[in-house]
């Protein structure tokens, strides 16, 4: 099952896209995508939002069918009257999902490994940037803020839809910047 595809990573999670990397980025979304998406919801509720999934088997245009998914799949912004006076807002399942995808992408290929060790590229009038100069760790908390405005919306959903199922694994920012 994947929501995206490696055409998908453009604008603040562009990468590049060639016959050389188009491979490696699609083998990051196959490992990580339902690692983030069972994290998020637990394995119970997971599995019941695969399965509410269409078309099925799963593709990059699947969506859910059932409104308690609709809702924490798509981009929200809500307003909370409740007393705190802030708003939740959500980029959507799919972004969220670019965002962390994107950091494990950048984070792993800082360096090659070949036969004689870890090598890292060095061009003549250029070098790679270190991990903190990259946009890799905002966009890991891009992710956490959506992540964590999903869970609000379950925990404390304005709509009382039914989340009995949900075990998700809270998240926190990478750094306070």
């Amino acid at each position: 099952m994947s929501f995206l595809a490696p055409s998908d990573f453009v604008g603040l999670v562009a990468q590049s896209n060639n016959e050389h990397t188009t491979p490696v980025i699609q083998l990051y979304i196959d490992k990580f995508e339902s690692k983030y998406l069972t994290s998020l919801l637990g394995a119970d509720m997971y599995a019941a939002f695969v399965a509410d999934l269409t078309p099925t088997p799963a593709v990059v245009t699947s969506v859910p069918t059932d409104a308690k998914f609709t809702v924490i799949f798509n981009s929200f912004a809500i307003d909370d009257t409740y007393g705190s006076g802030c708003q939740h807002i959500s980029d959507g399942m799919r972004d969220m999902l670019k965002y962390f995808i994107f950091f494990e992408y950048a984070r792993d290929n800082q360096f090659d490994f070949t036969l004689t060790g870890a090598t890292k590229n060095k061009y003549s009038n250029s070098e790679i940037a270190r991990m903190v100069s990259t946009n890799a760790n905002r966009n890991y908390d891009l992710g956490v803020k959506t992540y964590q405005q999903i869970q609000w919306y379950i925990c404390d959903n304005p709509v009382p839809y039914d989340y009995d199922n949900y075990n998700g694994i809270p998240k926190e920012f990478s750094s306070w910047l």
